[in-house]
C-alpha cells in the first residue's frame, strides 16, 4: 500500500509487488493448464459458468445472475488466452474425448 504517492520509492515497490501477485496469478493458471486434470478443472468450471447459453430468463433476476456468472467465465477466458491460448482448444478437444 502506497501511504504517499510524491514518494517514488514507495511508488516502485508498490507496482513491484503488484507484478509479482500478478506473475503469480499467471504462473499458477499456466500451471492448472499444464496438466489434464487441470483442464479438465477449468473447463468444468467455465461450463458451469454459463459462457456458451443464453442469459435471459423469465426473470430478470436470474438473467442478472446469469450474465454475473458468464461474466466470471468471460474473466477466466480472458486469463487462458493472456497465459496459454493453445490450451482453450486442447480443452475442449479433450472435453468431448471425457464426456
Amino acid at each position: 500500500m502506497v501511504r504517499n504517492l510524491g514518494d517514488a520509492t514507495q511508488v516502485k515497490e508498490a507496482k513491484a509487488k503488484e507484478k509479482r501477485g500478478r506473475d503469480l496469478q499467471l504462473s499458477d493458471l499456466k500451471f492448472a493448464l499444464s496438466t489434464k486434470p487441470g483442464r479438465r478443472l477449468v473447463w468444468r468450471m467455465l461450463c458451469k459458468c454459463g459462457i456458451y447459453e443464453q442469459s435471459a430468463a423469465d426473470s430478470g433476476s436470474w438473467t442478472y445472475f446469469n450474465e454475473g456468472r458468464r461474466s466470471v467465465g468471460l474473466f477466466l477466458i480472458a486469463e487462458i488466452m493472456e497465459v496459454e491460448p493453445e490450451s482453450y482448444v486442447l480443452m475442449m478437444k479433450e472435453s468431448k474425448e471425457n464426456y
